[in-house]
């Protein structure tokens, strides 16, 4: 078995992957346990041990995985694991926790995101309203079975101002953030067939609101359409503040993905990935997040990059997903 002092390091190593750049490792321990910084170095150096009520305190507050900690085989990767439910992990909860992870992610000097989207990247369905209660509606009802929900047809007032307001900042947050987006055609069809479905089983109370629906979801789509010829991203119905060139979108024909998240911070990573739609696992473990920064820029290689270049592409690729909006516009409108 690994000696105490390799653990002990170890887990230090982890904890400062945890924390922002700008502070000190030693200070955040000083500070947590309440102790000397000469005696938070003495535990970083393993020269103290760590007791097993600071080694609890620490790896909760941080979030750190003692299993991972513990367990070095290579054939395993253990991952923390998210799930909504309505009376132990609220929506607010879980989009408070994302927020919270783009403001640690955007601490770091060197940070990139990279989202391998089988769905439209989550962030987008908070810019708009309408689009967020659509969203947030469906996932309750229709995925977690919000027992609340069961019998009510699509009202946007059904879900609180104040989750909204939550939900805008997860786009607000995700803007500052450089990213790297690889999108398929399945992309963008998901909601367009969710919002069919809730017509055609009479979840909406009348056309004009599913209309309305696809009319902001092709707004959204400007937008990126927008970003992706500037090459950065920015908040909506604003212009560009910089020359940050901070947003690259490809389009890959062949190959879909299956909503995989790759957080770089420095030299430190870490992956998100969708279960079960929007429960999340994650993981820091160094082989899985090599793995799958290697098949992310294997899907770049075979996709086309058509942000700021390729224009021709990016046009086919936006003009295509408005015809697909404008048919089922057509369809619903003569719809009886």
């Amino acid at each position: 078995m690994e000696n105490e002092f390799n653990i002990q390091i170890r887990f230090f190593n982890e904890l400062k992957n945890k924390i922002p750049q700008n502070l000190s490792l030693a200070d955040v321990v000083s500070e947590e346990l309440n102790i000397s910084t000469d005696s938070a170095y003495r535990r970083i150096r393993g020269e103290t041990n760590l007791s097993i009520e600071e080694l609890k305190q620490l790896s909760e507050k941080f979030e750190i995985s003692l299993d991972a900690i513990f367990t070095s085989t290579s054939n395993s990767v253990l991952f923390s694991y998210r799930a909504i439910n309505p009376e132990k992990f609220t929506y607010r909860e879980y989009f408070t926790s994302i927020i919270d992870n783009m403001q640690a992610l955007g601490s770091f000097d060197l940070k990139e995101i990279i989202y391998g989207a089988k769905d439209v990247p989550i962030f987008y369905f908070f810019i708009l309203p309408r689009i967020a209660a659509f969203k947030l509606f469906f996932w309750m009802r229709n995925i977690y079975n919000f027992p609340e929900l069961e019998n009510k047809i699509f009202n946007p007032e059904e879900i609180s101002e104040e989750l909204i307001g939550v939900s805008r900042k997860v786009w607000e947050s995700y803007v500052h953030i450089p990213s790297i987006e690889v999108w398929s055609e399945e992309t963008y069809k998901i909601t367009l067939r969710q919002i069919e479905y809730y017509y055609i089983s009479g979840r909406f109370k009348d056309k004009k609101d599913a209309l309305e629906l696809l009319s902001d979801y092709r707004r959204i789509f400007e937008h990126v359409q927008s970003q992706a010829k500037q090459g950065c991203k920015f908040l909506f119905d604003k212009e560009p503040w910089g020359d940050d060139q901070n947003y690259k979108l490809y389009f890959n024909e062949v190959i879909i993905s299956d909503n995989t998240v790759l957080f770089k911070m420095g030299d430190f990573n870490m992956v998100h990935m969708g279960h079960n739609l929007m429960n999340i696992i994650s993981t820091t473990d160094p082989v899985f997040c090599k793995d799958t920064n290697t098949f992310l820029i294997n899907l770049m290689k075979n996709s086309t990059l058509i942000s700021v270049t390729a224009e021709k592409e990016r046009n086919r690729l936006f003009n295509q997903i408005y015809q697909s909006i404008d048919h089922y516009i057509d369809k619903i409108e003569r719809a009886p």
